[in-house]
């Protein structure tokens, strides 16, 4: 197409739509991209993390069943050491971990500032000397600042996990602090009424085995999530109506680790 065919063009585009009837198609546009960024960054974070999760959720299942009320001071202290032992292990893990996510993060954050320029790119054949710029990059400043708050608002900038492995670590130290009362005075009720209270202040929520993702939908909807958006990918995004916080599906099967990472997403999302 050579350039006396192309200005034609332009000026027809021009003649149809004006300038904010452009921006606001290009807004929705845009607006469609950083989610599905934001949404991939979170399917990405949720691969990465879900092997790790899986043995973190095994290890704070085991601590909580365990039946620490009968055991020797001996065998909880030794169980305990056994227990910090795998949970500083999943700490060491994780920091490797984060490395690439926040890798990922840089490069999805980099992508959605990009869009700035993009916009404003598409938008230089519908200006001209008639266009009030002042409103113009107040819209294009407006859209920058929309993306950044679009990010933030759906937990982009949560990069890591939810606070599982560290929680266990507390619980343990908790747990040995009672143990050494126990090594003091083994027959003491006071530390049988510890080790009582201890397993039901720890007490953890009860997930469902869900794996397949459309059981995962129902049951965010069942706590009042809503349908948000189909993604370009393969994922769905729910925002509860009360929160305004999102949780990210991936319409595949879900794995153990990533099925317990969104069934406590859906818990902890829904609270504002």
């Amino acid at each position: 197409m050579n350039r006396e065919k192309i200005n034609q063009l332009i000026a027809e585009l021009k003649k149809d739509t004006n300038w904010i009837e452009r921006f606001n198609q290009l807004d929705k546009e845009y607006t469609d991209k950083v989610i599905d960024i934001i949404a991939n960054h979170e399917l990405y974070r949720y691969e990465v993390l879900d092997k790790l999760y899986q043995g973190a959720y095994i290890l704070k299942s085991e601590i909580d069943s365990a039946d620490i009320e009968n055991m020797t001071a001996d065998e909880l202290t030794t169980k305990i050491g056994e227990w910090l032992k795998i949970n500083a292990e999943q700490g060491k893990q994780y920091g490797k971990l984060m490395k690439d996510i926040y890798n990922h993060f840089k490069k999805s954050g980099t992508k959605i500032q990009s869009f700035y320029d993009e916009v404003e790119d598409r938008m230089t054949a519908y200006i001209d000397r008639n266009t009030n710029f002042d409103k113009f990059y107040k819209r294009i400043h407006t859209l920058s600042q929309k993306f950044i708050h679009m990010a933030v608002g759906l937990q982009m900038n949560m990069l890591g996990h939810d606070g599982t492995i560290v929680k266990t670590f507390e619980q343990l130290i908790e747990l040995k602090e009672i143990a050494k009362k126990k090594i003091a005075n083994e027959t003491d009720e006071q530390v049988t009424e510890l080790l009582k209270n201890f397993k039901s202040k720890h007490k953890d929520r009860k997930y469902k085995k869900i794996f397949d993702y459309k059981d995962m939908i129902k049951e965010a909807q069942s706590n009042g999530y809503e349908k948000y958006r189909q993604g370009a990918t393969d994922h769905i995004i729910l925002k509860h109506p009360n929160s305004n916080k999102c949780v990210t599906i991936p319409a595949k099967k879900l794995k153990f680790g990533l099925m317990m990472q969104i069934q406590k997403q859906i818990q902890d999302n829904k609270v504002a």
